[in-house]
């Protein structure tokens, strides 16, 4: 198996900076966040989130579908949840976002379970 590079790829590659777990509360969930910027973390996907279409979703009903990827990209605390980036296209959800209840984590979906931070480092690696 061959791999075929971009001209000029390794003008865009660069080094990771600060990487590293985020202990499982709301509070280091928004921690991070502010201080790092977006964070990947898991949920379990239950029947009901298929679907979701806006508000601050909680698990309601259904059988547990899987393990899910997702991105934390912010808070809001009158509401009392995190904004989240899904994968699942702009067609989905609140534009492919949505945003889910602070109980949540914790909770049946056991939302920011894994979550893990990534920064960038100071340029390009070569």
């Amino acid at each position: 198996m061959s791999c075929n590079l971009c001209n000029g790829y390794i003008r865009h590659i660069y080094k990771a900076g600060a990487t590293g777990g985020v202990s499982t509360d709301v509070t280091s969930l928004k921690e991070a966040c502010q201080q790092y910027g977006p964070l990947a973390t898991t949920m379990i996907v239950y029947d009901d989130f298929d679907y979701y279409t806006g508000g601050v979703y909680s698990y309601a009903y259904g059988a547990a579908e899987g393990g899910h990827a997702v991105l934390i990209v912010g808070w809001d605390d009158p509401s009392q949840s995190f904004y989240v980036k899904n994968s699942w296209g702009t067609g989905w959800g609140e534009a492919g976002y949505f945003q889910i209840a602070y109980t949540e984590v914790g909770g049946a979906t056991q939302f920011g379970s894994d979550t893990q931070l990534l920064t960038w480092g100071s340029g390009p690696c070569h």
